[in-house]
């Protein structure tokens, strides 16, 4: 074993020792574990279905082969989606539709997927499991944001970093 890997060993197990497990216990957010199995549930029962077949299908026909289309059309409908079934699984079932397109621009179409499962949860307070946990955790120390003001904050920002961000991968290519 490498000396990097034997470091972290150590390090790890100097932090399990003096890790309270009975507060850990208390404080672990258990319906957490239910919600993140589920949602990949869901991307599999979405590729089991061909759902993502007929996105892939979609997505090439709406774009028409125009690179600067595809990007943004992959990265808003990522974006979209990251706040309908949440930024993890949404990426996993672009990923499973970019697998059944072939277009001369997919491999920017990657990179939009990222940029749209990155950038989109930023919309709503349910688009990704880290918002969630920050609201959990904001809510506990007495902080309160409201899932509207969450949403008016995140509606001016989100549209123009896609569109930017867009810009910018269709730039690289």
């Amino acid at each position: 074993m490498r000396w990097e890997a034997r470091g972290c060993c150590l390090q790890a197990r100097s932090c399990y020792r003096c890790l309270d497990k009975a507060r850990l216990g208390r404080e672990v957010s258990w319906s957490l574990f239910a919600f993140i199995t589920g949602m990949f549930i869901i991307v599999r029962a979405v590729e089991n279905l061909g759902i993502t077949t007929a996105l892939g299908r979609g997505l090439l026909e709406l774009s028409g082969n125009n690179p600067i289309r595809s990007i943004l059309l992959t990265a808003s409908g990522t974006a979209l989606g990251a706040n309908l079934i949440n930024n993890v699984p949404m990426a996993l079932v672009m990923i499973s539709v970019l697998r059944n397109t072939s277009s001369a621009v997919s491999h920017a179409m990657v990179y939009a997927v990222i940029l749209g499962a990155d950038l989109g949860p930023n919309l709503t307070t349910v688009g990704s499991l880290a918002t969630m946990l920050w609201l959990l955790i904001m809510r506990r120390k007495g902080l309160e944001i409201s899932t509207l003001e969450y949403f008016k904050l995140g509606i001016t920002v989100v549209p123009v970093m896609i569109v930017i961000g867009s810009l910018l991968i269709w730039l690289k290519l």
